[in-house]
């Protein structure tokens, strides 16, 4: 599976996990990020941290738990995130949840001044994870 067909994955499954209410869409609206980019963005792993599309991000991480209000990452809550994600499309194995799990301690998950900039930073991790969860491993 080519990268270009991967951007559409990974909308569908930031897009597909919500429990309560549609944070996606409702984070749409609520930002002024423009939804085109977004599928480009969501399968980028090195965003700039000042990306306009920060403030969506870190809409949607609150609202599903990974950002908590003082910004700090909640790393079991996004550990369970990405599982579920990947559960949607093939079965979630031990070696993939170490993975997961390793591979989000790797990441620079520390609060930023900014908000924004520590969410784009989970997107980025989130990315990473996905996309070589789903073709790699």
């Amino acid at each position: 599976m080519k990268l270009i067909h991967l951007i559409p994955l990974l909308a569908v499954l930031i897009q597909g996990t919500s429990t309560n209410g549609d944070p996606y869409t409702e984070c749409l609206s609520e930002t002024k990020v423009n939804e085109e980019d977004l599928h480009y963005i969501t399968a980028e792993t090195n965003t700039a941290l000042d990306s306009k599309s920060g403030e969506y991000f870190l809409c949607v991480w609150k609202k599903v738990g990974i950002i908590n209000d003082n910004g700090d990452v909640i790393r079991e809550q996004f550990k369970e995130f990405i599982e579920d994600e990947i559960q949607q499309v093939r079965p979630v194995t031990h070696f993939m949840r170490q993975y997961v799990t390793a591979t989000i301690l790797e990441c620079d998950l520390k609060r930023e001044e900014v908000q924004e900039e520590t969410a784009v930073k989970v997107k980025n991790c989130h990315t990473k994870i996905v996309v070589n969860a789903l073709l790699k491993i």
